[in-house]
């Protein structure tokens, strides 16, 4: 050992000796090395979480049922589900008043209109086509049918059937040979045994001479026309073919003989499972991703649409009815109102297509949070209805609407969708690029439990029956107790530390500054009134500020002042009993460091970079990119999300309130190539990071099957996308949420609208009153990436926010601890909110007065009716 390691030195002396250039030149890269390696170390230390294997379940397979009339699957609560074998329609049926659900449009005739199922598939040459599992499946007959509990099991191979390509049967040129001593005394064999009539016999004979012409320079016989024959020709020898035996081997060898090589379409076909039962009354569909099959590698299934017929209906003069979609808040949308600009209404489930088309600002203002759609009939009293629940899969979940028009054209449908695959075409020069040479990106197939719940309702409905249904559910679910609201209240959202870019010589450098510092917090607490259930969130706290760094950890701020004036400013809160929430936004990276390389942490999108958020240049709703002022974020890998939640909790402190800002809010993937984490699979990581927040959590505008996870969601909208085929907009989130979590509205202050707006849904919905405030004078955030903190001045607000704690607690007295118990809309603008006790609220939105029984409602404010009178 010791002669190698002398060895090893005297090799080194006689390198250096010998090389001083290069020996100079290996000890500058060396150190560097190793100084590159010790700074970036922490960098290694960022763990990443196991993608979880997403779950599938699987149902347990009876005997198979025989093909042939309708037959009676299942019969539980009270509801009745058959299905017709030959046409693969099922009806739900009410026991009692015997009303029906049917998964074909009433009167369908065409394929389309009866299909369980739409699909859409990408081919390796870039097409996308669609089919429907009635003429791509049922009409083959190509399905088995299963008995499973309390339901059936349909398993389909959806497929194009037979080819009709007249060059994947025979040849342009046909040997002589073939033709004389195969072809024709083949056919004159099976008239004469009596297997083909003569009739028949003549048919291919005189297809077989007009087609073909004897050609004796070539020793064949030669097609008669340049392309394909007639259809009724080609049909006739296609099938000539299968009779007399001409297989794909003859004509590959008859092709050769003259130099041509056969062009075979290449078929598609899928299998794909679907599963119909019944459960407590409700009908569930699953489609088990993981036994979805392609028949042919060339093919990848992309999206599904399921029961896309069930709840519909045809145009009706006399028929009315709603769907109700969860944009924003929620919308009705009535039948029969086909508009021509918006011809179908398609929006993706929590924003799940975002990184197909982040370069480009949404042309929607709100985004659909909730993973519900409905189906009301019978007009301003609907007496039946349908509700859908997104059970799993709404991370690649679409809502689709169609409306019928006056003309009696189209029909009214609303259902859901599920990609099974993401994919895009990236621009190889640039997003922004006028050169359209693109290639396509994909996820590869998504695995997931894909199922879908569908509750019906057969007696009067409405929109706050579905909202309460669907927040029990979420209750049993979540195991999120309901409770009576507290009421309303005021939720302040405090800047703290933000990054501010300052110069030295013409130099920029960063400068973090406070703009509310611990003495301004107890400062703005002398001011509030007491025992009101107020809350802050301060903004900017941990690791370097709002525009934080990886938030591995919970490192206070110095610039927000000292320990001794943290102290008072919690006992100043406590002494009122206000909350105080730290907010993190736990992916998001502001700021790269020694924890932290995009290349190596960050989010990718479809192009394999890391996903580099920017804020959008109203004029072109594209991202401003490296001239924005606004300093762009990275979004770390779900797959380190668990460990950053655990680190942030140790440092934190397990009871720690906290306010969420991305987590709960935003879509996350990974499409690094090679080692894509999929919606699904991110959707697990996201919700373990979460129950990893151990303390009170507040969740900004929480994705509603989230909500529940967190004591507050914050800045939940009270609008819609104002869709030109909406009919109004209804607060359904709110409504699902009321009970399992306070619920505070967008800001005041940074809102076009006034606080008697927010006061409203206070009255309404016993939603709280949001503002955003700075301590410090805000003129310094001129021309930075705070420059949105316009009218944040505590000083200038401090009237306001009084006037909406004392409006807020003069409500709380009334609703205050009361459940809403009955909401209702009057007009589009005008909606009515009966609380426990007997306690009604007349919320008017709009600018003229409601006239009620029981008093007027003022433009844009409300009127509280109590038992015996109004107030």
């Amino acid at each position: 050992m010791k002669n190698k390691v002398k060895s090893i030195l005297n090799k080194l002396r006689d390198f250096y000796g010998a090389h001083p250039i290069r020996r100079t030149i290996v000890t500058i890269v060396l150190t560097a090395l190793v100084i590159l390696l010790v700074y970036f170390l922490p960098a290694f230390g960022l763990r990443a979480a196991p993608v979880p294997e997403v779950q599938v379940a699987h149902s347990e397979v009876g005997p198979e049922i025989p093909v042939g009339e309708a037959v009676t699957v299942a019969q539980q609560g009270g509801r009745t589900l058959t299905l017709d074998t030959r046409e693969l329609v099922f009806t739900l049926t009410d026991d009692a008043s015997g009303k029906t659900w049917v998964s074909a449009l009433p009167g369908a005739k065409e394929g389309k209109d009866k299909a369980l199922m739409q699909i859409s598939y990408l081919g390796e040459d870039n097409t996308l086509q669609q089919w429907n599992t009635y003429d791509n499946c049922v009409a083959f007959g190509t399905y088995k049918l299963y008995e499973i509990p309390n339901g059936v099991r349909v398993e389909m191979n959806v497929n194009e059937g037979e080819s009709t390509e007249f060059f994947e049967y025979l040849p342009q040129r046909i040997p002589t040979a073939r033709y004389e001593e195969f072809l024709v005394p083949t056919l004159e064999k099976l008239a004469e045994e009596g297997a083909i009539s003569e009739s028949d016999f003549k048919k291919y004979e005189r297809a077989l001479k007009m087609v073909y012409k004897k050609n004796n320079a070539e020793n064949c016989y030669v097609l008669t026309t340049s392309g394909a024959p007639s259809i009724s020709a080609s049909s006739q020898l296609i099938a000539m073919t299968k009779l007399v035996g001409y297989s794909r081997d003859m004509l590959i060898e008859d092709c050769a003989a003259y130099g041509t090589v056969p062009d075979f379409h290449e078929p598609a076909q899928f299998d794909i499972v679907l599963e119909a039962a019944l459960d407590g009354g409700d009908l569930v569909v699953r489609l088990p991703g993981d036994e979805m099959k392609t028949g042919n590698d060339f093919y990848q299934l992309y999206r599904m649409a399921v029961l896309p017929s069930l709840g519909s209906e045809a145009y009706d003069k006399d028929g009315d009815g709603f769907f109700l979609v969860p944009d924003g808040a929620g919308a009705l949308m009535r039948f029969n109102t086909y508009t021509a600009t918006v011809p179908e209404y398609v929006r993706p489930f929590l924003d799940n297509d975002y990184y197909s088309d982040y370069y480009y600002k949404s042309e929607y203002g709100q985004e659909l949070m909730t993973p519900v759609f409905g189906i009301l009939k019978g007009g301003e009293t609907p007496d039946q209805g349908l509700m859908g629940i997104i059970e799993q899969g709404v991370e690649t979940a679409n809502m689709h609407v169609t409306l019928a028009s006056t003309s009696g054209s189209g029909a009214n449908r609303a259902y859901v969708s599920f990609d099974v695959m993401d994919y895009t075409r990236v621009k190889i020069y640039g997003a922004y690029s006028d050169n359209n040479a693109t290639y396509l990106s994909s996820s590869g197939h998504i695995v997931a439990d894909y199922t879908l719940r569908y509750r019906p309702y057969a007696e009067g409905v409405t929109y706050f029956d579905l909202a309460m249904d669907y927040r029990d559910y979420l209750a049993n679910k979540t195991g999120r107790a309901v409770e009576p609201p507290k009421g309303p209240t005021v939720y302040l959202e405090a800047m703290g530390a933000v990054t501010l870019v300052h110069r030295f010589l013409g130099i920029p450098y960063d400068s973090v500054a406070s703009m509310t510092t611990y003495e301004d917090l107890s400062a703005i607490a002398q001011d509030l009134p007491a025992n009101e259930g107020i809350t802050i969130q301060y903004d900017g706290g941990y690791n370097g500020g709002y525009l934080s760094g990886l938030n591995d950890g919970a490192r206070l701020v110095g610039q927000n002042g000292n320990g001794q004036a943290l102290e008072k400013a919690k006992a100043d809160l406590e002494e009122k009993g206000i909350d105080l929430f730290w907010q993190v936004n736990l992916s998001r990276v502001y700021k790269n460091g020694r924890s932290y390389i995009p290349y190596l942490h960050a989010l990718r999108d479809f192009s394999n970079e890391a996903a580099e958020i920017y804020s959008y240049n109203s004029a072109t709703n594209m991202l401003n990119g490296r001239w924005d002022p606004i300093r762009p974020y990275t979004r770390v890998s779900p797959k380190y999300l668990p460990y950053l939640a655990e680190r942030f909790m140790a440092d934190a402190g397990a009871d720690a309130k906290v306010a969420i800002g991305d987590l709960a809010h935003d879509m996350f993937v990974d499409y690094r190539y090679h080692a894509v984490i999929d919606p699904v699979e991110a959707g697990l990581l996201v919700r373990q990071a979460l129950e990893k927040m151990t303390g009170p959590l507040a969740l900004r505008d929480p994705a509603s099957d989230l909500a529940p996870l967190g004591q507050w969601a914050v800045d939940v909208s009270r609008r819609s996308s104002e869709y030109a085929s909406f009919y109004a907009t209804v607060p359904f989130r709110q409504l699902c949420l009321s009970g399992l979590t306070q619920i505070a509205g967008e800001d005041v202050n940074l809102s076009s609208r006034d606080l008697r707006y927010s006061l409203l849904q206070a009255a309404e919905l016993g939603t709280s009153v949001k503002f955003t405030v700075t301590g410090q004078n805000p003129y310094v955030l001129k021309s930075s990436h705070f420059e949105y903190l316009f009218a944040v001045y505590y000083p200038d607000w401090k009237d306001e926010i009084l006037e909406a704690a004392a409006a807020t607690e003069a409500l709380r007295q009334e609703i205050g601890g009361r459940a809403i118990v009955n909401h209702r809309m009057l007009n589009p603008e005008v909606f009515e909110t009966t609380y426990e006790g007997g306690v009604r609220i007349i919320a008017n939105y709009s600018c003229e007065p409601y006239e009620s029984e029981s008093g007027t409602a003022e433009a844009g404010g409300w009127l509280l009716v109590k038992e015996g009178g109004s107030l």
